[in-house]
C-alpha cells in the first residue's frame, strides 16, 4: 500500500500502459492509478482491458493496440491525447 506522502505522487498525471490488461503492466496501472494519475490500458485483446479498466474505475479505460504496427500505435496516442489533453512523458 502507498503512503500517505506518496499518494499524490501521479496527480494530474496520465499514463499509456501497453500490455495493461493483465500481469505486469495491469500492476503498475494500479499504482498509478491509486496514487491519483490516469491511465489508459493498451493491448490486442479487448476483454482483458476492458475488465482492467471496470476494475480499476473511473480513472481508467482502454484503446486496442498492437504495439508491433507503428499506425496502431499512433493512432491509440491520438486517442489518449483526444480524451486526456495530453499524455506524460517518462523521464
Amino acid at each position: 500500500m502507498a503512503s500517505a506522502a506518496s499518494k499524490s505522487r501521479f496527480d494530474g498525471k496520465v499514463a499509456f500502459i501497453t500490455g495493461g490488461g493483465t500481469g505486469i503492466g495491469l500492476g503498475c496501472a494500479r499504482v498509478i492509478v491509486e496514487e491519483g494519475g490516469k491511465v489508459t490500458l493498451a493491448g490486442r485483446r479487448e476483454e482483458p482491458l476492458a475488465a482492467a479498466a471496470k476494475e480499476l474505475g473511473v480513472r481508467a479505460d482502454y484503446v486496442v493496440c498492437d504495439v508491433c504496427s507503428n499506425d496502431s500505435v499512433d493512432a491509440a496516442v491520438a486517442t489518449v491525447v483526444s480524451r486526456h489533453g495530453r499524455l506524460e512523458r517518462s523521464h
